[in-house]
Order: structure tokens, then sequence, then C-alpha cells
């Protein structure tokens, strides 16, 4: 993060002081620079978003289990048979490793799958179900206590009747009558990534960085400043005339 923060400020030293920053040179904030120009910003992509977006790529591999000598070293030592949205973050893990568990929370809910056999989706911590992630409001030891091990797929609570979770969690945990059985098929689960309501199979750095960013309204005079065939100088200085006043 400091390294980021370095970085951005021999950004905003070269956009308003032609060099070296000076507190109170700054005429925008970096945070409105950052957005894209179609949202009142300059379309200078913020470093700690596309950061965070290239870690979320990773967890993507991990999701798939891509086939890589990290991705395999990764299930097999750091994971082992744990999943990748309840392990903990060990004070003695590596820093990359602590930096990557560490934006789950944060990229989580776009990660959705698309029950196929339902043998490789967990039951409790992935997103297959219009409720969510089950871990949210059935607290662990109510799971254990149930008979339940952490490491169930959603294949296994699923006869041809229906859930065979207990009864009296639908009196404890409305939110399960909202789950319907899915349809079971012989295909793998597909994962998918949720983007303006829409799931995307497949995922791309590019995807990514637009849904976590923050985003603003659209300006009504975004093609009046900026055109194929504009003067960059004369654009700027449009722009910072047209989004402060």
């Amino acid at each position: 993060m400091a390294i980021i923060k370095d970085i951005e400020k021999l950004l905003r030293g070269f956009l308003w002081c032609q060099g070296e920053f000076k507190n109170g040179k700054a005429k925008v904030k970096w945070d409105d620079v950052c957005m894209p120009k179609d949202e009142n910003g300059l379309g200078i992509k913020s470093l700690k978003y596309w950061n965070i977006a290239l870690m979320a790529s990773h967890l993507w591999r991990l999701m798939t289990s891509k086939q890589s000598l990290w991705v395999h070293w990764i299930h097999e030592y750091r994971l082992a048979n744990y999943n990748l949205w309840d392990v903990k973050v060990k004070p003695d893990a590596s820093w990359s490793w602590q930096k990557l568990l560490n934006i789950r929370n944060m990229v989580r809910k776009f990660f959705i799958f698309n029950i196929g056999d339902g043998k490789c989706a967990s039951a409790w911590f992935d997103n297959w179900n219009p409720v969510g992630l089950l871990a949210d409001f059935i607290p662990i030891h109510v799971i254990c206590v149930a008979g339940y091990g952490l490491n169930e797929k959603v294949r296994d609570f699923f006869n041809d009747d229906g859930p065979n979770w207990p009864n009296d969690w639908y009196n404890n945990f409305p939110s399960l009558h909202l789950i319907n059985m899915p349809q079971f098929s012989n295909s793998p689960n597909q994962l998918g990534w949720k983007s303006d309501d829409q799931i995307i199979h497949g995922c791309s750095i590019a995807i990514v960085w637009y849904s976590i960013r923050p985003s603003g309204p659209i300006v009504p005079w975004f093609d009046v400043v900026w055109f194929s065939n504009c003067i960059p100088k004369h654009a700027f200085v449009m722009w910072l005339l047209m989004g402060r006043y």
C-alpha cells in the first residue's frame, strides 16, 4: 500500500505541479480524478482498485482449480481441507498470502456458482442460491451441532424430496424458505462473476476492476469535452470548468 501511495504521489505531482507534488496544489480530489471520463474523472485507473482486481484474478484461479503449479501448491499446503472463504489469516503466513486473503470480503459477493452436479460447490461458504452464503446467517456452531461438517457440498443437502436439513432450521432461519432445489445435472458446476446484475462466465481483470471500483453518475457534457479531435490542454481546462461548477 505504501508503494501505491508513493506512485500516486508522483502522478499527482506530474498532473498538478509538473514535478514534485506540493500540498494545496491539487484542484480535484485524486479519487475523483480516477473516475472514468464519462463519470467526471480523467480516466486514470486507481492503483488501489487495479491491484485488488489483479489479486482477485488469483482467487478466481483458485476457485476454478486452474491447472498450474501455484494453484496446486496452494490447494495442497495452504488450503488443505479448508474452504478458500473460511481459511483463517495466520500471522506467520507470507505477506502475499495475507494480502490475498484480506480482499475476500470485498470480492466474495461477485463469485456465483451455477449448480450442475453440485459436487464441488460448498454448501456453507459459496454463493449458489438467492439468499447468499448460508454461513452468513447460520452460525458455525449450529452447523456442527446438527452433525454436519464444514466441507459439505451442495449435493449433500438435497434428495429427491428436497433439502434434508433439520426442520427447526426453517423456524430459526426463515431465509431457507427462499431456497429452491437446484436443477442438478451431470455437468460440473460453473463459476461465474456477477457484474451489473448479470452473471458472466469468465473473469478478466477489467471486469473485476469495473465491478469493485467506486462509480458515479454519468455527466451530460462528457462528449462535449472529450471527443476524438479535442486538444488535450483545452479539454483539461474545460473538464475543470464543467466538472467543478
